[in-house]
C-alpha cells in the first residue's frame, strides 16, 4: 500500500444571518461557487497540503454566500479519474455538469453526479473515490 504522508482539507465558517464567508484550503481542490443566477466562480486561494512542507501556508478567502447559490465541494479525485486519460478536459465536463444542473434538487444532482461518474470512470470506482459535498444557502422565506 502507498504510503501517503499528507492530506487535503478545507474549511469554513458561514454568518448564517448575513451571508459572510471563510474558506480555507490546504492542498484540496479549488471550491466552486455557483451564484444564483447560476454564474461560476473558483476560489483560487492558495493553501498547499498538510504535511507536504514544513510550514502550512493557507489563505482565507472571504465571500458572501448569498440565498440561492451553491458551493461545491469535491475530491480530486472527481476530476481526476474521470476520464481514463486524466485531462483537464473532466475539470471542464464537472463545470459543464454543474451548470446543466442548476435547477437539480440536491438529492438528484447527486444521484445524477454519480452515475456520470460511473459512465465516464475508466475503472470500477473505490468507496471515498470521488467525493461531493454542495452547500445550498435557502433563499429567505
Amino acid at each position: 500500500e502507498k504510503d501517503n504522508p499528507f492530506f487535503t482539507i478545507i474549511y469554513g465558517i458561514t454568518n448564517t444571518k448575513t451571508g459572510k464567508s471563510k474558506i480555507v484550503r490546504a492542498g484540496h481542490p479549488y471550491p466552486i461557487y455557483q451564484n444564483p443566477e447560476g454564474l461560476i466562480d473558483l476560489f483560487k486561494s492558495e493553501g498547499g497540503a498538510v504535511g507536504m512542507f514544513s510550514e502550512l501556508q493557507a489563505v482565507e478567502y472571504e465571500f458572501t454566500f448569498k440565498p440561492g447559490a451553491r458551493l461545491y465541494l469535491y475530491s480530486e479525485g472527481i476530476i481526476d479519474s474521470s476520464f481514463a486519460d486524466m485531462n483537464k478536459d473532466s475539470f471542464f465536463r464537472l463545470i459543464s455538469f454543474i451548470e446543466k444542473h442548476r435547477d437539480t434538487p440536491l438529492q438528484e444532482f447527486i444521484a445524477a453526479l454519480e452515475k456520470d461518474e460511473q459512465k465516464w470512470h475508466s475503472g470500477p470506482l473505490t468507496p471515498g473515490e470521488i467525493t461531493m459535498v454542495v452547500l445550498e444557502r435557502e433563499e429567505k422565506p
